[in-house]
């Protein structure tokens, strides 16, 4: 079904993937206030100059990245799904998708609407593209930093 694994990438490649996103990182800001991102790569298209920040997770997964995009959801004071992926668009079996937590926080990534699983720095799930996720806010820790790769099989 998924693959959960704790330690993803090398420690240092992760803190300096944190520091970027951290610090004059240029995010946009999504139709939820909730929301701000910033696409990597669209249909196998890079599409910013950040794009070299995803060589640990190109090293680690091997296959071609077909889309990539940062995320990073701000607290609010109840949980709420901010990023829903029922209405993927490309439900093609041909897809892995990752779902990489570059930092730890209260937010959590659910998975076919019943397995939660904490937004712990480092982590990473991959799992077929068909599967239904969802992302819930934190409530007591400022904001979540994720990156989502969707990956040809």
């Amino acid at each position: 079904m998924f693959e959960c694994e704790n330690n993803l990438i090398n420690n240092s490649d992760n803190r300096r993937i944190s520091y970027t996103l951290k610090k004059n990182f240029p995010w946009f800001l999504s139709e939820n206030s909730s929301l701000f991102y910033h696409a990597l790569v669209f249909e196998n298209n890079a599409t910013s100059s950040f794009f070299n920040l995803l060589e640990p997770i190109q090293d680690k997964i091997k296959n071609h990245i077909f889309e990539a995009c940062f995320y990073l959801i701000c607290n609010k004071s109840k949980q709420e799904k901010i990023i829903n992926d029922d209405k993927n668009i490309w439900k093609e079996n041909n897809y892995i998708k990752l779902i990489y937590h570059i930092d730890s926080s209260d937010g959590y990534t659910e998975l076919l609407y019943d397995k939660k699983l904490d937004h712990t720095q480092n982590r990473g799930i991959i799992l077929d593209n068909q599967l239904k996720t969802c992302e819930y806010n934190p409530i007591k820790s400022e904001y979540s930093l994720l990156l989502k790769v969707l990956f040809k099989k």
